[in-house]
């Protein structure tokens, strides 16, 4: 044990001073990755001052380019008006010469002829030949001059283009070297990110391997693995710089050939845009139709609720006209034999009733025969007087009171028959009922018996009694006798809950049904 404890603190000592060395390593890794970080930063500091101060180089010699075109166009514009002066005055001294010329011909060729003739005339034309000679040198030589002029304004113009040249190329050369620091500055900046990027992993990595020194006590092999993987991270960082590095440039390649796809997936879009479009056109259609739908499965719904209601209170309506019923069989079955006397009685009375009232009836039939004989007689004796008139008149009124009477009295014997017609078919009714009450009775009883036996069946077979021959029922003690009943309720509660859900699962396949159809719809 004590060998095996002196090797496990050589271990930890060992491991110990591995894990200070790759903290230095560490250490000296975060330092060289700031420091190279600075560079950076400085770098890409100097090289915003070089932009700027190229910037500001481009400006000047854009200011002076210019200036210079503006200077050239004037140049231009003097020389071009110059030109076209000496043009003007060239055509001029020669249309002047060429006329002076032919005179001059002209002249000499009288002269010849007047030679002979007039010698003395020879001193002045020699003068004025003189005169026109010189007059001619003098247009040579104002010629020569133009000419020299326009020589050195076309030197003036070509060093100006030249000089334009170059400082086109200059702002070329600008540009593409703006152009090449903006780019290193592109780069500098995402080095820079990735060094702040590998700076954050160097301090989580930091963080890690400080959290995994807490626990160093833990096992040897963990704390091996634990540096074996900070090897393989560290190559892998290696790894994923040269990684970086060749993927920057194969960015630069590909950033050419991604312009081109993003034009024509610009045209994609934009056909893709207009599908789009009518599919949205063609969603809110739908969206329409089925908001008019959810309303109306709302509706639907609603309705739904109303029938449960409905459908609850006609259950125990039923539920409350079954106690009714099965009450009011009751109070039949008790009172049976008093209600059916005493119809009996009330029949008998409305019997007699009615004889007394066919009776009288016929009397008073015979009555008014004998009574319009008697009229009839004093019709024929006393026609004449008016006092017989009214008398025959209050007959008349008499007469028609009685066959009133008559009437109500006919009346009267149609609803007794009427009364008699309902009280046979209440009595009808009633031996149906007391039929079927008889009957329901039997086969309750029946029903009751074979219960009591299976029920009994099932108290014995809860209860573990085996029967003997000569058992009876009441050899049941109570407290059986009440666990049998508890369990009886405990099936009717079943019996209740199973009626429930069936009521559900009906319903429920009448919304299934509704919502069919709706879709149907």
């Amino acid at each position: 044990m004590r060998s095996c404890e002196q090797e496990l603190q050589e271990l930890v000592q060992h491991i110990d001073i591995l894990v200070k060395n790759r903290e230095t390593d560490l250490k000296q890794q975060v330092k060289k990755v700031y420091k190279h970080f600075e560079k950076k930063t400085k770098e890409c500091q100097q090289q915003k001052i070089t932009l700027e101060e190229n910037s500001k180089k481009i400006l000047a010699l854009q200011s002076q380019v210019d200036w210079l075109t503006a200077e050239k166009q004037k140049a231009e514009e003097i020389h071009e008006t110059q030109v076209t002066n000496l043009k003007s005055k060239a055509a001029l001294l020669r249309t002047e010469h060429e006329r002076l010329h032919k005179t001059f011909l002209r002249k000499m060729h009288n002269m010849e002829k007047r030679s002979k003739s007039a010698d003395g005339h020879d001193d002045n034309k020699n003068q004025q030949i003189q005169q026109l000679t010189e007059k001619l040198k003098e247009c040579e030589n104002q010629l020569k001059a133009v000419q020299e002029e326009k020589d050195i304004l076309q030197g003036k113009f070509e060093s100006m283009e030249s000089e334009c040249k170059v400082l086109q190329r200059k702002r070329e050369n600008l540009e593409a070297a703006n152009e090449s620091l903006t780019m290193n500055l592109e780069e500098s900046e995402k080095q820079r990110q990735e060094g702040e990027h590998e700076i954050y992993k160097f301090r989580l990595l930091v963080k890690q391997q400080n959290d995994d020194l807490v626990d160093y006590g833990k096992s040897d092999d963990l704390l091996k693995r634990a540096v074996i993987t900070l090897r393989t991270d560290l190559q892998t960082k290696i790894a994923t710089i040269t990684n970086l590095q060749s993927e920057l440039e194969q960015y630069k390649e590909d950033q050419a050939h991604r312009m081109k796809n993003d034009y024509e997936m610009l045209e994609t879009l934009q056909n893709e845009n207009q599908q789009l479009h009518q599919d949205l056109v063609k969603h809110k259609e739908y969206m329409k139709e089925y908001s008019s739908l959810k309303e109306q499965l709302e509706l639907l719904k609603a309705e739904k609720v109303v029938l449960g209601k409905i459908i609850s209170d006609q259950t125990e309506k039923l539920k409350n006209h079954k106690t009714k019923m099965q009450l009011k069989i009751d109070e039949v079955e008790e009172n049976f034999d008093e209600v059916w006397m005493a119809q009996a009685r009330n029949v008998d009375e409305e019997t007699a009733k009615l004889e007394l009232q066919l009776i009288n009836q016929q009397q008073n039939r015979q009555e008014k025969e004998e009574f319009y004989e008697e009229t009839e007689d004093k019709e024929e004796q006393d026609y004449d007087d008016d006092e017989e008139e009214v008398e025959i008149e209050e007959v008349e009124e008499e007469v028609e009171e009685e066959t009133d009477k008559e009437h109500d009295k006919e009346v009267g014997v149609e609803e007794m028959e009427k009364e008699n017609k309902r009280v046979d078919v209440d009595h009808r009714l009633s031996k149906e009922v007391g039929d079927r009450v008889h009957q329901s009775l039997s086969a309750l009883n029946s029903a009751l018996n074979s219960t009591s036996q299976t029920n009994l069946q099932h108290v014995i077979d809860a209860i573990g009694i085996e029967p003997k021959p000569n058992d009876s029922v009441f050899c049941v003690s109570q407290s059986q006798i009440k666990d049998f009943l508890h369990k009886e309720q405990i099936y009717r509660k079943d019996w209740e809950d199973n009626f429930s859900k069936e009521l559900h699962r009906i319903w429920h396949n009448t919304e299934g049904v509704i919502q069919r159809y709706i879709n149907s719809l």
